[in-house]
């Protein structure tokens, strides 16, 4: 008996050692398959966007080719893993609406409707394109044209975000391309898809910063302001930018000089996703390096007037080595302030095959790396050769989503805890990237919007 007592405090002794020993950052094995699902939907499928919808659903969208052009397509799965068969075909919406098409963005709207926003494309040109989808995957007739809306803007364009007014109003963020140089693209949309005609010229904005520029992450501030993150280059380095726009899309010339600010970390800064804090300051991620293969997790942070914030890193900025090249692609706060980035990083550059491994990194409000989560703030995945993070979002019970890919293949994992109690918020932007080969990322990882936005110029 007395054996037998002693045998039974040791077992329940090593069980509550090895529930406090749980990492955050560990794989939640009730979710998929040992914490991951991976969907085939065609020979090269490609995952950009993530977003929860109120039931605890999960949405993720990208595109999906079909052995000649990419679709538009949009997976839901329930909370525990498994496609949704209440959905589309099995879980699955796949949209050919004639030309390339891929959703860089995607809202669970609070009517139960789905919107994406991507951009649709052919061989000489790049349009916005926005589709909305009713509960049950089926497109919905009152939004636009048929449930789409498809918009030229003059030139090649590519979408890189979008946000939502409380009115219902969007307004999409990306770039144009033309003379060898891009330009800020907007476009604002009304809630049924029409283009807003008391914004810009008829619901459309070019601006030239007076380089090349590009739009990325978006954000509303009080007065009506519009807050677009993303790169500005005028000839030399590549820095990291913040542009700011009044309601009725003129640049607000109060903001930094003419409307910019410009940040410089390395040689070649790449903005990826933007977040806001419950203050109102800005969260940055991207990457810094010096040459177009290197680089590191660079995160910023701004006060709401543009001026980095003193308090968080060095002078605002925070950078992570990995002792490779790596991008940081997406961003999330939890409730206690603590900031998440996932991204990925080159574990095998060329001449030898290709390996690239995901990583989440968690760290404290100031900055710090909060040494609680995977080793030393960082987690790596290596789930096979060639696995890449376009999107975080974090459940209402503190959990982290990560979405991207798993060689061709659609790639949706989950950790075990935030370590926050739940009460997350969503990033207000998920990282982007409009449809590209994977095998492009093997020539340079830091310039690769630059190499996304040149790569269309297939003239």
């Amino acid at each position: 008996m007395k054996k037998f007592l002693l045998l039974f405090v040791f077992i329940f002794s090593l069980t509550l050692s090895l529930k406090a020993g749980a990492n955050p950052a560990d794989l939640d094995t009730t979710f998929g398959i040992s914490g991951k699902v991976v969907e085939n939907v065609g020979p090269s499928d490609r995952i950009f966007t993530l977003a929860m919808q109120s039931d605890g659903k999960i949405l993720s969208g990208g595109a999906a080719s079909n052995g000649v052009d990419d679709d538009l397509v949009l997976l839901r799965f329930l909370p525990t893993g498994e496609l949704d068969s209440t959905f589309g075909n099995g879980g699955r919406v796949i949209s050919n609406f004639g030309e390339n098409e891929g959703a860089v963005k995607i809202f669970s709207l609070p009517s139960g409707k789905i919107l994406a926003v991507g951009t649709a494309e052919t061989t000489n040109n790049g349009n916005f394109l926005l589709a909305r989808y009713n509960s049950d995957g089926t497109l919905d007739a009152s939004f636009g044209s048929g449930g789409t809306t498809v918009s030229d803007l003059g030139s090649f364009e590519r979408v890189i975000s979008a946000t939502l007014y409380p009115d219902g109003k969007i307004l999409v963020t990306g770039a144009q391309l033309g003379g060898g140089v891009t330009d800020v693209a907007l476009a604002r949309y009304d809630a049924n898809g029409n283009l807003d005609g008391t914004f810009g010229s008829g619901g459309i904005v070019i601006q030239d910063f007076g380089g090349s520029e590009t739009a990325g992450g978006v954000a509303l501030q009080s007065g009506e302001k519009i807050l677009i993150s993303g790169d500005f280059s005028d000839g030399g380095n590549s820095d990291f930018a913040l542009f700011r726009f009044e309601g009725d899309g003129l640049p607000d010339l109060s903001f930094g000089t003419d409307g910019k600010v410009r940040t410089d970390i390395a040689t070649i800064d790449v903005e990826s996703a933007l977040t806001v804090q419950n203050d109102g300051k800005l969260v940055l991620v991207g990457s810094a390096g010096e040459t177009d293969s290197s680089g590191s997790f660079a995160i910023l942070r701004y006060n709401p007037d543009g001026s980095l914030d003193s308090g968080f890193g060095t002078d605002g900025k925070v950078v992570t080595n990995f002792g490779s090249s790596a991008l940081a692609t997406a961003v999330a706060l939890s409730s206690d302030g603590k900031i998440i980035v996932a991204g990925f990083a080159v574990m095998a550059p060329p001449p030898n095959p290709l390996e690239l491994n995901i990583f989440v990194v968690r760290y404290e409000s100031n900055g710090d790396l909060d040494t609680s989560f995977g080793s030393d703030g960082k987690a790596e995945f290596n789930f096979g050769t060639f696995e890449l993070a376009n999107a975080l979002a974090l459940q209402a019970d503190g959990k982290i989503l990560v979405a991207g890919n798993q060689d061709d293949d659609f790639l949706v994992f989950r950790l075990a805890d935030s370590g926050t109690g739940g009460g997350c918020q969503l990033s207000k932007d998920q990282a982007v990237f409009t449809p590209l080969s994977l095998g492009l990322l093997a020539l340079s990882l830091l310039s690769m919007r630059a190499l996304l936005l040149k790569s269309t110029q297939r003239k």
